[in-house]
């Protein structure tokens, strides 16, 4: 992913790093380029860092400096004030500085120091917080053409944050921001970016509570990202908002600026052939008032792929492990202890699915977005049925003392299947013994026990385990199958 505009604390250094450095468009460091620079960050806080009237305004404690020295330019950004329409100022901090070294056409070498103390909120108020830090820097390498790092490396570490009210506090060991890219030709480049925090901890002395995080993190990938095409759309995102923002202010007819959105949707498969996003936590720990909970961790993925061509993928997978709670919930027994899941859908019609999209935006004004959503689904599923798509249940599994099961298994579409589809799938579940007295636990109703014998009995025994394989099958004439034998019968009966 590329790291054009960051948020948080270091967004102002390094948007003006990032917008700066574009304007100066020279190799060679001179007082035209320094110039150059100033007026670009000029612009970009007239544009980014204007603020409605009757809210709050910026202002800095003196002036901003850009100078020539030697291979680089220095620029400096005095303390910043963010003020109220009372008169309050919100942050008090110290100067940003960087140094951007130009490396090549387009190109700059940029590091950057930001405040290592802060103090945010209304003077005088129980609610203002104090941020320090023992190191807060990072470097990049800055293409001017995109607006964009093409490499990042920035710690921030050591992070405490105490609010005023003496109520409680936070910490934080570091936070660790990274990015790389590889240039495949033609300015189409293979991104990979991640932001990690660690050692999370916060104790609420009012509450009485505390916790814990070892560690968050998320990870990002795009393959084949077309650069020019990106910073182009990430340009008419922020037109499009400033457009409807302005509209929520005079009113009118916002048709045309929904068309605008839909057609931008649209282009989305058109900047890359995949993307994949990944987050993770790991040892999450609470206590409060007698009450504890401890979750190993899990993560979280997210991406599509193959979108350069006529079809593309779309995966999901979700991880999670041991979960205590203390004292135990009445279902604490049934819950899952580690899950396992991996999903993924199968050659999607690329056009249809950018369509789709493009006609849910569309129609979310004049019917509302439900019923815009299912009206786009629609066309989607009828061209999938003739693309051949499939949904992917490549794991599905859960454990725990009292059972396991595991799932594995296929739908596909199909124009010659009654029901538009066929496909294929293995159950598994273990520890039936375990799971019946774990259900006569939870349910003293008999149908939750009976219904649990006929499950089981409709399974047929894993050798030498206390488990039930079960592998049902959606025919292309129509037949539903459970272990071979057609399951008609049995489903007419059951709606009866």
């Amino acid at each position: 992913m590329t790291i054009g505009k960051p948020a948080a604390t270091t967004a102002l250094a390094l948007g003006v790093v990032a917008i700066t450095a574009g304007s100066a468009g020279a190799q060679e460091v001179t007082a035209e380029g320094a110039a150059a620079i100033h007026q670009g960050l000029k612009e970009w806080m007239v544009e980014y860092l204007s603020f409605p009237e009757d809210t709050v305004s910026l202002t800095f404690d003196g002036s901003i400096t850009v100078e020539p020295a030697g291979d680089r330019y220095e620029l400096t950004v005095p303390p910043p004030r963010l003020t109220t329409y009372r008169g309050e100022n919100l942050i008090e901090t110290s100067a940003f500085t960087a140094t951007l070294v130009p490396e090549g056409e387009h190109r700059y070498r940029v590091t950057w120091q930001v405040p290592t103390a802060w103090q945010v909120g209304p003077p005088g108020a129980g609610d203002r917080v104090s941020i320090t830090l023992t190191q807060e820097a990072g470097e990049g390498l800055f293409d001017a053409r995109y607006a964009s790092f093409l490499d990042m490396d920035a710690v921030f570490s050591g992070i405490e944050i105490a609010p005023a009210s003496e109520e409680g506090r936070a910490g934080i060991d570091a936070v660790r921001i990274s990015a790389a890219s590889a240039e495949l030709g033609d300015e189409i480049y293979d991104i990979d970016a991640a932001a990690v925090i660690e050692g999370i901890s916060f104790v609420d002395h009012g509450g009485g509570g505390e916790g814990s995080i070892a560690e968050i993190s998320a990870a990002f990938v795009m393959e084949q990202l077309d650069m020019p095409g990106y910073y182009a759309f990430s340009q008419t995102v922020n037109d499009l908002v400033a457009d409807f923002e302005a509209l929520a202010e005079t009113g009118g007819d916002p048709g045309p600026l929904m068309e605008e959105a839909a057609v931008l949707a649209e282009s989305i498969f058109d900047l890359l052939d995949g993307a994949e996003m990944v987050y993770e936590v790991s040892d999450v720990s609470f206590t409060e008032g007698g009450e504890a909970a401890d979750i190993e961790g899990g993560s979280f993925s997210f991406g599509v792929g193959g979108m350069r061509g006529d079809t593309g993928n779309v995966t999901l997978a979700l991880q999670s492990g041991s979960v205590a709670i203390d004292p135990p919930p009445p279902f604490a027994d049934a819950i899952p202890q580690g899950v396992d899941i991996d999903l993924a859908l199968v050659d999607l019609p690329r056009d249809a699915l950018a369509a789709a999209f493009g006609s849910a935006i569309r129609g979310a004004f004049d019917s509302g977005p439900e019923a815009a959503l299912m009206a786009a689904l629609f066309p989607l599923q009828q061209a999938a049925t003739a693309a051949g798509s499939r949904f992917n249940v490549n794991r599905l599994e859960l454990t725990n003392p009292s059972y396991d099961v595991a799932l594995d298994g296929y739908v596909a579409t199909s124009t010659a299947a009654p029901f538009g589809a066929v496909g294929e799938a293995e159950l598994v579940v273990g520890q039936f013994a375990a799971l019946r007295a774990l259900v006569e636990r939870l349910s003293p109703d008999p149908d939750a026990a009976a219904g649990l014998a006929f499950f089981e009995a409709a399974g047929q025994q894993v050798d030498g385990a206390d488990a039930r394989r079960y592998t049902f099958e959606a025919t292309e004439d129509g037949r539903f199958l459970l272990n071979g034998g057609d399951m008609g019968p049995l489903l007419d009966q059951m709606m009866q």
